[in-house]
Protein backbone atom coordinates (compact mmCIF):
# COMPACT_ATOMS: atom_id res chain seq x y z
CA UNK A 1 0.00 0.00 0.00
CA UNK A 2 1.37 3.40 -0.99
CA UNK A 3 1.32 5.80 1.95
CA UNK A 4 0.68 9.53 1.76
CA UNK A 5 1.36 10.39 5.40
CA UNK A 6 3.72 13.22 6.21
CA UNK A 7 6.68 12.91 8.53
CA UNK A 8 7.78 16.10 10.22
CA UNK A 9 10.95 16.79 12.16
CA UNK A 10 10.83 19.35 14.96
CA UNK A 11 14.27 20.89 14.41
CA UNK A 12 13.36 24.11 16.25
CA UNK A 13 11.86 22.16 19.18
CA UNK A 14 8.70 24.32 19.07
CA UNK A 15 6.29 21.40 18.91
CA UNK A 16 8.27 19.35 21.43
CA UNK A 17 8.17 22.26 23.85
CA UNK A 18 4.45 22.85 23.28
CA UNK A 19 3.64 19.20 23.98
CA UNK A 20 6.02 19.01 26.95
CA UNK A 21 8.06 16.10 25.58
CA UNK A 22 11.60 17.42 25.97
CA UNK A 23 12.18 15.36 29.11
CA UNK A 24 10.81 11.96 28.16
CA UNK A 25 12.82 8.81 28.81
CA UNK A 26 14.37 8.81 25.32
CA UNK A 27 15.81 12.33 25.60
CA UNK A 28 19.61 12.37 25.62
CA UNK A 29 19.58 15.99 26.83
CA UNK A 30 16.50 16.22 29.08
CA UNK A 31 14.78 19.58 28.96
CA UNK A 32 16.67 20.70 25.87
CA UNK A 33 16.20 18.17 23.05
CA UNK A 34 13.60 15.54 22.29
CA UNK A 35 14.64 11.95 21.95
CA UNK A 36 13.12 9.31 19.72
CA UNK A 37 9.48 10.12 20.30
CA UNK A 38 6.92 9.46 17.60
CA UNK A 39 3.40 10.90 17.44
CA UNK A 40 0.63 10.02 15.05
CA UNK A 41 -1.70 12.98 14.72
CA UNK A 42 -5.03 12.68 12.91
CA UNK A 43 -6.53 15.14 10.43
CA UNK A 44 -8.17 17.05 13.28
CA UNK A 45 -4.82 17.58 15.00
CA UNK A 46 -5.49 15.08 17.81
CA UNK A 47 -2.66 12.80 18.92
CA UNK A 48 -3.85 9.25 18.32
CA UNK A 49 -0.66 7.37 19.16
CA UNK A 50 2.59 8.05 20.98
CA UNK A 51 5.77 5.97 21.11
CA UNK A 52 8.74 7.12 23.16
CA UNK A 53 11.68 4.83 22.47
CA UNK A 54 14.70 5.10 24.78
CA UNK A 55 16.45 2.47 22.59
CA UNK A 56 16.33 4.98 19.72
CA UNK A 57 15.17 2.45 17.18
CA UNK A 58 13.23 3.20 14.03
CA UNK A 59 9.85 1.51 14.18
CA UNK A 60 8.62 1.86 10.59
CA UNK A 61 6.46 -1.28 10.67
CA UNK A 62 4.89 -0.44 14.03
CA UNK A 63 4.20 3.15 13.01
CA UNK A 64 2.72 2.07 9.66
CA UNK A 65 0.47 -0.39 11.50
CA UNK A 66 -0.82 2.38 13.77
CA UNK A 67 -1.38 4.75 10.83
CA UNK A 68 -3.36 2.05 9.03
CA UNK A 69 -5.65 1.72 12.06
CA UNK A 70 -6.74 5.31 11.49
CA UNK A 71 -7.53 4.79 7.79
Amino acid sequence: KLSKEKILFDNARAVSSAYGVLSLQSSMHPGHYPGHTYFIIDKEGIIQYTLDDPNMAIWNDKLAEEVNKLA
